[in-house]
């Protein structure tokens, strides 16, 4: 009875490893991003308009 016990708090610590390793990469593949690519994507999803774009492009490649 008591290697079950062991068995499923090994699992659930490799559990919460697996989680935390997996949300640590899916952010690390945002931060590689561009500002135009996010740009592209904000505008694609319809999270800005075409003129919050054209306006937020401007002033990005104006730095």
């Amino acid at each position: 009875m008591m290697y079950l016990w062991i068995v499923l708090l090994a699992l659930a610590l490799f559990a919460i490893w697996y989680f935390l390793n997996s949300s640590n990469s899916n952010m690390s593949e945002e931060v590689d991003e561009n500002p135009i690519d996010v740009l592209n994507r904000r505008l694609v999803n319809g999270e800005i308009t075409e003129k919050e774009y054209e306006e937020k492009r401007k002033i990005i490649s104006d730095n």
